[in-house]
């Protein structure tokens, strides 16, 4: 609106953003909120101590290297530099591989550490060479 000649933008205080610099700042903000809530969502970190529960499992890990954990009511998905393994309630699957048998309800730990990948499972021991 144009008040006396002159557009609202025009009225500039250094301290006082003007609506234009507000509204090219909104996009960013909106991103940074995502990104953040994202990363708290899924768990980003760089401890090598992880503990979670997801399909009927107490899972814990330690993981080399930064990782993320998705812990959902049916599955965990549990992602390092060197693998990604994903939990379900009586079968876990590494990368994009076959699913491999595990029994339900049982504690299940991993461990990935300098190109080696193990994963218990009650009296179930699943390891691989990872690159």
């Amino acid at each position: 609106m144009n008040v006396n000649g002159v557009e609202p933008d025009d009225f500039s205080h250094p301290h006082i953003p003007t609506v234009s610099a507000m509204k090219s700042t909104l996009p960013t903000l909106a991103t940074l909120a995502r990104a953040l809530l994202l990363a708290s969502l899924t768990g980003c970190d760089r401890s090598p101590e992880v503990s979670t529960e997801a399909a009927g499992h107490a899972i814990s890990a330690r993981i080399q290297g930064p990782h993320t954990v998705v812990s959902e009511a049916d599955r965990a998905v549990i992602t390092g530099p060197l693998a990604k393994v994903t939990i379900e309630r009586a079968q876990v699957k590494v990368n994009d591989g076959r699913w491999m048998s595990i029994p339900e309800g049982v504690p299940v730990s991993l461990d990935i550490a300098r190109s080696k990948l193990r994963i218990q499972a009650g009296k179930v021991t699943i390891s691989h060479s990872v690159r």
